[in-house]
């Protein structure tokens, strides 16, 4: 089959105009289709504006209604993404076990988020009365990291660890909200992997192949087709059969049944899996405004785990030791805006996970997951533990985001102290943080007077992502307004920060010149 034969060069030009999109909006400043992203949708039904992503979504979603999860196996960038973070774990000689993991309790939390947020806007400012086709609304990388180093971190904690503890795909398995949804069409489209011919002899060839932890075989001995609706139809099975037993169609055999087919005990019961979902709380205020909702997920799912050894064995092994120092001074650090030093931070991050993964290795810490279920049960201790700060932690949350939404009001009805006072205190919670403070930032020079604080709102901005283009505009209007102090001290944040060019330079001579000026001016009355 064609499909089969070139699945990995499709994957790669699939990536290659994945990557093609951004370099023509950030590079090249075409802005006239915006971000491909399942989160659109969401924005469409708190706004009434239809982006190139709801588009996107409707059309996938029609995809879905007849392929299930076809999408997933081979349109994802984060699925063919994981899929080369295992080739490089296996390449260094470090091969993933498949490990079980039967639980969408993250993947509920993530989504109830973004209904909760769907539902504040419709509280604050009503349901949208008009549609507006606006394809390019939202930036290309709208709520993700843009610097490369946060951007290598995400590798590591969202491919890499996740794959190395718990095998291939293991994001899409456990923590993806997407993948949740393309499950409920894949209950009922009728494109199936099915058995074309009885199977000679097996030595379970489609069901080590699969990466979604499916048991192939027994499906299709047992039913006939794989009704699995973890299955994302990648083709993986049909082709590592040496019968050519499988086949994709929409065509049902006669044969076929609905039979449930028993799978192994999940490695965790479901008090970890609500601990998991406290430690996300957590996370998600802590960390996800920072970070990404990709990342924090990720990161409250193994949070989960350590967190149970740690408490069971009364001790920290040698690879946890050393994986969550590495974890948190790169998260920490990771909005290095310079792509030099970001590159260069990003791959020694990288190479120092996979030696610790290749020569501590899983047995130095993780080794209980091997155990039975039972011998790894959280304690209702533990729970309750954390289960305090998670309280406080959903309270600020919740109170975050009411009043966010508050201030979205506020902007719409150009009440700009209200919109001003609520980003000063809760900004750090607001997504797009590098368009919410340059906004900020804009309102309080122009509209409010709040000098001091502009400039502060700007370096935030700048720091997130930095725009050589706009600082020169910004700097400029700071100079229109009779304030050279300010606009001097904006491009000094920026020279220190490693942003330094000609451009810069002679702005910079332009804020001395003006603020010489303006001394002269007040020494001679």
């Amino acid at each position: 089959m064609f499909w089969i034969k070139h699945r990995k060069t499709i994957l790669w030009i699939l990536y290659a105009l994945f990557f093609l999109h951004a370099y023509i909006w950030y590079a090249l400043g075409y802005h006239r289709i915006g971000q491909f992203g399942f989160g659109e949708i969401f924005l469409t039904l708190k706004t009434g504006i239809v982006t190139a992503g709801t588009i996107f979504v409707i059309v996938v979603f029609i995809h879905a209604l007849f392929f299930g999860g076809l999408f997933c196996g081979w349109f994802c960038h984060w699925g063919v993404t994981q899929d080369v973070f295992a080739w490089i774990l296996k390449k260094c000689g470090i091969k993933p076990v498949m490990r079980h993991l039967d639980s969408k309790y993250i993947q509920w939390t993530w989504f109830i988020v973004l209904i909760a947020q769907v539902v504040l806007y419709w509280w604050f400012n009503g349901f949208p009365t008009t549609v507006e086709f606006n394809p390019s609304y939202t930036e290309v990388w709208a709520g993700n990291p843009k610097a490369i180093f946060m951007i290598c971190m995400t590798c590591i904690i969202s491919g890499f660890l996740l794959i190395f503890l718990f095998g291939e795909r293991a994001f899409c398995r456990s923590i993806c909200t997407f993948r949740l949804w393309f499950s409920w069409f894949d209950k009922f489209a009728p494109y199936k992997i099915r058995k074309e011919k009885d199977c000679s002899a097996c030595s379970n060839e489609c069901t080590n192949s699969c990466f979604m932890d499916i048991n192939v075989a027994k499906e299709i001995k047992i039913n006939g087709v794989i009704n699995n609706t973890s299955c994302v139809k990648c083709f993986k099975c049909m082709g590592s059969c040496p019968h050519n037993v499988l086949n994709a169609s929409f065509k049902k055999n006669e044969s076929e049944s609905n039979q449930k087919i028993d799978y192994p005990v999940p490695q965790f019961d479901s008090l970890s899996s609500t601990l998991q979902v406290i430690i996300c709380v957590i996370f998600l205020h802590l960390l996800c405004y920072n970070i990404g909702g990709n990342m924090t997920l990720s990161s409250s799912f193994v949070m989960g785990f350590v967190l149970i050894h740690i408490w069971h064995s009364k001790s920290i092994s040698l690879f946890e030791a050393l994986l969550i120092p590495l974890c948190a001074v790169g998260l920490y650090f990771g909005n290095d805006m310079n792509p030099i030093t970001s590159l260069i931070k990003g791959i020694i991050a990288i190479t120092i996970f996979i030696l610790i993964a290749k020569y501590i290795g899983f047995k130095k810490g993780f080794e209980f997951l091997d155990s039975m279920p039972e011998k790894v049960k959280t304690s209702k201790a533990l729970i309750l533990l954390m289960l305090i700060p998670a309280i406080y932690f959903g309270i600020m949350e919740v109170s975050a985001s009411y009043y966010l939404q508050q201030a979205e009001t506020a902007r719409i009805n150009k009440d700009w102290v209200t919109y001003a006072d609520i980003y000063e205190k809760w900004g750090e919670y607001g997504n797009n943080k590098r368009q919410l403070y340059f906004d900020l930032g804009k309102i309080q020079l122009i509209n409010l007077n709040r000098f001091d604080k502009s400039e502060k709102s700007f370096e935030k901005s700048f720091d997130l992502s930095y725009n050589e283009k706009l600082l020169i505009e910004t700097v400029e209007v700071y100079l229109d307004k009779g304030l050279p102090l300010q606009a001097k001290n904006l491009v000094l944040h920026m020279i220190e920060k490693g942003h330094d060019s000609p451009a810069i330079k002679e702005i910079l001579e332009n804020t001395e010149k003006e603020l010489a000026a303006k001394k002269a001016f007040v020494l001679g009355h």
